[in-house]
This record gives structure tokens, C-alpha cells and sequence, in this order.
């Protein structure tokens, strides 16, 4: 776990990684992120989640109106797959195949934490660190799918396509 600061826009090429990526997203500066051929304009308290193997990157305005500050979180598939032995609900959880979180601010704090948490974890030099980023981790992933459960979770809104979307639609669906 590791915080991210954009003070301009950046170019980022589209990737992929082989696990999964959590952005909390801390100020939005106007972004929008795109994730497979779907893309989402960011607002504070969101979460992202991008699943091994898709496509993704973040789309910044011509001009930053704040910095864009996310915390970013990499959960290794090796890990969530020894998660789904003890807990096999999460063989099928959507939340690991959703995009865009949207948390209602009255239920940011406990996420927000976490991923601080993460970051203050992830820079300690002890023998119980990687313990600690682990404990970190499924309690982030719980809270997570509380607010998903308890419909705390706002619906994710899919941005109006632009050109640049549909040519890597076509792309995706031509591979």
C-alpha cells in the first residue's frame, strides 16, 4: 500500500497487471479512470478495483482543478486464493469483479482508515510487518463488502463513451 500524488496530468499507457489493483481515490482533481472499456469519473472516497488482466488507466483533464491523491493497494491473486479456502463466499463475491465503488461519505471513515493504515504499515520496519499488512488487507476487503452489503455503496455510473473508448472497445473485442 502506497500513496500516489499527481500535481499536473501525467500520460499513462494503458496496462494491465497480473493482480489486484485498490485505488481510494483522496481528491479526484476532475479525473476519470478507465477500466476494460468502462469509464468512470472519479469523486472523493472512491474505490477502484481492478481485477488481474484488465486493461486500465487513469484519464487526466488537460488541467488538475486539485491534486489527484489516491492511496493504491495491490492484493496478490496467490493471496485472495488462500482467502477463498476459509472463505469460499468469496469464490463469487461481485465486489472483486466490480470497478467502481462509490462510498457514501457518512461511511468513508472506516475505509479511509484502512488504506492510511496500509501506508503506515507498508513503511514500518518490523518483523510483524507483513502480518500486519495482511490483517490490514482482509479487514479492508471486509469492510469493503460491508458497505456493498448494507447497500452503503452508492451505484456506479459508467461516463458517456468518447471516441478513444470506442476504439479500444473495438480493439478489445477484436483481439
Amino acid at each position: 500500500t502506497h500513496r500516489d500524488v499527481s500535481h499536473k496530468p501525467e500520460q499513462v499507457n494503458l496496462h494491465s497487471h497480473n493482480f489486484y489493483e485498490l485505488l481510494y481515490c483522496r481528491n479526484s482533481g476532475g479525473m476519470e479512470y478507465l477500466v476494460g472499456v468502462d469509464r468512470y469519473r472519479l469523486q472523493k472516497g472512491d474505490v477502484v478495483l481492478i481485477p488481474p488482466g484488465v486493461s486500465h488507466r487513469p484519464l487526466f483533464p488537460e488541467k488538475l482543478t486539485e491534486p489527484y491523491v489516491r492511496d493504491v493497494m495491490w492484493i496478490s491473486t496467490d493471496f485472495l486464493g488462500q482467502l477463498k479456502r476459509y472463505f469460499p463466499e468469496l469464490a463469487h463475491e461481485p465486489l472483486m469483479y466490480s470497478a467502481l465503488l462509490q462510498i457514501e461519505e457518512s461511511n468513508r471513515e472506516p475505509i479511509s482508515w484502512l488504506f492510511e493504515q496500509g501506508i503506515r504499515e507498508s513503511q514500518r520496519d518490523s518483523e510483524e510487518r507483513e502480518m500486519a499488512i495482511m490483517g490490514n488487507a482482509i479487514m479492508l476487503l471486509v469492510q469493503l463488502r460491508r458497505s456493498r452489503l448494507k447497500n452503503e455503496a452508492l451505484p456506479a455510473k459508467v461516463e458517456k463513451p468518447g471516441r478513444l473508448d470506442q476504439v479500444l472497445q473495438y480493439i478489445e473485442d477484436n483481439l
